[in-house]
């Protein structure tokens, strides 16, 4: 399953401004944002979804990613470690 804050169209409006996450406090509302998403489908639902993805092919603006690819590095290095 891929995850991101923003869809093809780059909708939802109030999304934009986590794309990418430029403070602590945005990264930390990402990361409540994919808890949530896991959370609902595993736990709550029991849904077998065992292999996750943040922002599928990030290198491509259509795919809801609004930054460059080392910020995409250190965002993902910092998902890594929640």
């Amino acid at each position: 399953m891929s995850i991101r804050n923003v869809d093809n169209g780059w909708n939802q409006s109030w999304a934009l401004q986590l794309n990418p996450p430029r403070a602590k406090e945005d990264w930390n509302e990402w990361w409540e944002q994919v808890f949530a998403t896991v959370y609902w489908l595993n736990v709550r639902n029991d849904y077998p979804v065992d292999d996750w993805e943040i922002h599928n092919e990030p290198d491509n603006r259509d795919q809801g990613w609004g930054g460059l690819g080392l910020t995409i590095l250190n965002w993902l290095r910092w998902q890594k470690m929640r």
